[in-house]
């Protein structure tokens, strides 16, 4: 396994995404859920566990902009 050094202000800002990024992956699984939980397909749903415990186990996407995100989120 290689070291890498980056930056303290980096790492933060690193963190700082991560952190956004899940509380809106929640927020959005949340409303999904609330609002009609028969619709969404089983495999979706298996999925975005899968995405929200990766992202609890610090593994995660990058995303440059939101409409990089939207994109992605639309592809699952």
């Amino acid at each position: 396994m290689q070291t890498v050094i980056i930056p303290k202000n980096e790492y933060q800002s690193i963190i700082r995404r991560q952190f956004q990024i899940e509380k809106e992956l929640t927020v959005l699984k949340k409303a999904i859920i609330r609002n009609d939980e028969n619709r969404v397909n089983p495999s979706i749903l298996k999925k975005w566990d899968k995405i929200s415990h990766n992202l609890d186990q610090r593994k995660g996407r990058h995303f440059s902009s939101i409409e990089e995100m939207k994109k992605w989120l639309r592809d699952l």
